[in-house]
């Protein structure tokens, strides 16, 4: 471990965190897990230890399978949805909080009216457009950079 630059002794926290985290998804038992792609490594120690645990004990845990989603960005646009952030739409939110919380996401700066051709990649609620309603998405991106008040 000197070569990382890393104390001869590890901590507990370097070992651990990782397992700890495995036997957070194992303790229930998921056949899939819902996250997102910078967990790829916990799944796959999950996976590690539910296999090697089912050879020695017989078939204890399922092998779960990560679902990858797609990351969000938080409402202003630029960083991660993260907890502890503002820019963030939790599930719990009611639809009143959840609406406010849209109404504030970032637009297009330099759009001033209606009218003006938009740039809807710039936009976060654009962002959870593509994501959430895929059907339409196209149709409105080509509004956004038509201008919406063109008879679109």
């Amino acid at each position: 471990m000197g070569k990382l630059g890393i104390e001869d002794r590890a901590t507990f926290v370097f070992v651990g965190y990782p397992v700890s985290q495995a036997a957070d998804i194992l303790l229930f038992r998921p056949r899939y897990v819902p996250v997102g792609p910078d967990q790829r490594p916990h799944i796959e120690l999950a996976q590690e230890v539910a296999s090697r645990f089912n050879r020695i004990y017989g078939e204890v845990f399922p092998v779960p399978d990560g679902i990858y989603g797609t990351r969000l960005n938080g409402t202003d646009g630029q960083s991660k949805m993260a907890r502890g952030m503002a820019m963030r739409i939790d599930l719990v939110d009611g639809e009143e909080m959840m609406r406010a919380k849209v109404m504030d996401m970032v637009t297009d700066p330099g759009r001033v009216r209606a009218t003006d051709p938009g740039r809807p990649e710039v936009r976060s609620a654009f962002h959870y457009r593509e994501i959430f309603d895929v059907e339409n998405a196209e149709d409105v991106a080509g509004a956004c950079r038509n201008g919406y008040g063109n008879g679109v």
